[in-house]
């Protein structure tokens, strides 16, 4: 097998650069993305449902930029930089102990995930080849049926084609996270899971699980879980604290009666609307001020890596996509607790 290495040149969101990251929240992104733990669990973690009816609509199809012209008058070599366009729509159905159904979820391609001159690096022991990193990240805030109002939740999704991506949907009032992912990539870490078999041989390109309601008792106990669910909460009653100012009655007990029971019970003490940044000034609330900074990065990964993702050893533009597009789903659902 060929050494091979990865350069990723990207940009992570922070506020207040200054601050140090917290190591909570470091070591819960580990644990989401399976990276970094220190503690094997002997059997699976989450009970897995079948993803069926997945439609991507493209509302803003791609247009080459002008930076994309002046480098390639012909755009015949050159790859696109956003090759699902700047907006799409999707929907999906999860096929579990009860049916669930998204429907004409519009998203925003994350432009600021990536600068405009951000390139990856592949490199065997026969060449070097470099190319502009496709943005296949996208972002939306979720809203009410008619997509106004204040925001409910958010959903990041990062498109790995016509058939497949990485979802995480988080719901303030239910306070869980619905986890899609690419069946593939579920049979390259958990190849022993007892539903991912059955539903793969069923055909499923997706699998799905929510975070908590889908987690097994035995993974309950883990200090992964009890952390992760503790940050997915603290997100949730932080956000959902700010909708029950509204003065439309209706609107707020509607709220109220969708929130589970810890929820409700949170949101009557919480104390600090404006997240982790808030402060106090004669004993009250403050905000404190945050300036959105960027971040250049970069992210290299080794042969051991790129062979698990791609399904080979074999260094190729269709190999290099699979893992370009596995890091960037990392950083489209990192940068989220990282901004916040």
């Amino acid at each position: 097998m060929f050494a091979k290495a990865f350069l990723v040149l990207i940009t992570c969101l922070l506020l207040n650069a200054g601050e140090s990251i917290d190591h909570d929240i470091q070591s819960t992104v580990d644990d989401l993305f399976h990276v970094g733990s220190t503690t094997a669990e002997s059997g699976p973690t989450h009970h897995l449902h079948g993803v069926e009816n997945f439609q991507i609509t493209l509302l803003d199809p791609p247009k080459p930029s002008k930076r994309e012209k002046d480098l390639d008058r012909n755009l015949k070599s050159l790859p696109s930089r956003t090759p699902f366009g700047s907006q799409i729509q999707i929907s999906f159905t999860i096929n579990g102990e009860t049916t669930s159904t998204h429907h004409d979820l519009t998203l925003d391609l994350h432009h600021d995930l990536f600068d405009e001159t951000a390139t990856y690096r592949s490199t065997d022991e026969k060449e070097t080849r470099k190319q502009p990193i496709p943005n296949h990240a996208y972002k939306a805030s979720i809203r009410d049926t008619k997509g106004n109002g204040p925001e409910l939740g958010w959903i990041r999704a990062t498109i790995v084609n016509e058939n497949e991506a990485h979802i995480y949907l988080l719901d303030y009032l239910q306070g869980d996270l619905l986890v899609v992912e690419p069946t593939s990539n579920v049979l390259i870490h958990s190849p022993d899971h007892p539903d991912i078999r059955r539903l793969s041989n069923f055909g499923h390109k997706m699998v799905a699980y929510m975070h908590d309601a889908d987690a097994h008792d035995s993974h309950q106990k883990s200090e992964a879980f009890v952390r992760m669910r503790r940050l997915v909460q603290e997100h949730s009653v932080r956000n959902a604290h700010p909708l029950m100012r509204t003065k439309n009655v209706q609107r707020r007990q509607r709220h109220l009666a969708l929130m589970p029971p810890w929820l409700r019970n949170s949101i009557g003490v919480y104390k600090g609307e404006y997240g982790r940044m808030s402060g106090t000034s004669g004993g009250t609330t403050v905000n404190c001020p945050a300036i959105q900074q960027r971040m250049k990065i970069g992210i290299a990964c080794d042969a051991g890596f790129y062979e698990a993702i791609a399904g080979s050893s074999t260094s190729n533009a269709a190999n290099d996509l699979k893992v370009v597009v596995l890091i960037t789903n990392i950083m489209n659902v990192a940068n989220v607790l990282y901004t916040e």
